[in-house]
């Protein structure tokens, strides 16, 4: 069976694993090599079957790395500066088989509270602005609807 590859583009960014478990990884992503890594995805590993494609060509199995609809249930962005915590968040990932897309969200809510926690009232705004943009929309509006984050107010354009 063909592995996930270690490095690969995708959508005009850079992806390097960092971290890999069993059907779990960790890669850093990053738009240019010139730039340091800013965003890191954990992701389940999904293993594709064989297929036959349209023009008759023969596709053995392989992993492949989560599409975009399947954010929030088999991939998560997260900024580089949580990397120790995605880290863990990522072993403790490989142990459970069942409901990971609801522990990814826990554990994302639970250090939303603790950031919230060791900010100012004053600060914690910005760091809440700070960590979501490190996550895709879906996860943010999931998060809302939850009732487990307040929608931020609107501002006017200039």
């Amino acid at each position: 069976m063909r592995l996930l590859p270690t490095k690969f583009n995708a959508s005009g960014h850079h992806l390097v694993q960092i971290w890999r478990g069993t059907d779990v990884a960790v890669y850093q992503r990053w738009p240019s090599l010139e730039h340091k890594p800013h965003e890191l995805e954990l992701v389940i590993i999904r293993i594709k079957p064989d297929q036959v494609m349209p023009n008759g060509d023969r596709a053995p199995e392989h992993e492949a790395y989560p599409s975009s609809s399947d954010w929030g249930r088999c991939g998560w962005s997260f900024p580089v500066r949580y990397k120790t915590w995605v880290l863990d968040l990522a072993q403790n990932l490989v142990e459970i088989t069942k409901a990971r897309p609801t522990f990814v969200r826990n554990q994302t809510q639970r250090l939303m509270r603790e950031i919230q926690k060791r900010s100012s009232d004053g600060a914690r705004s910005a760091l809440r602005d700070e960590f979501l943009r490190g996550k895709k929309i879906e996860a943010a509006k999931a998060m809302v609807l939850a009732g487990k984050l307040k929608p931020f107010p609107r501002t006017a354009q200039k």
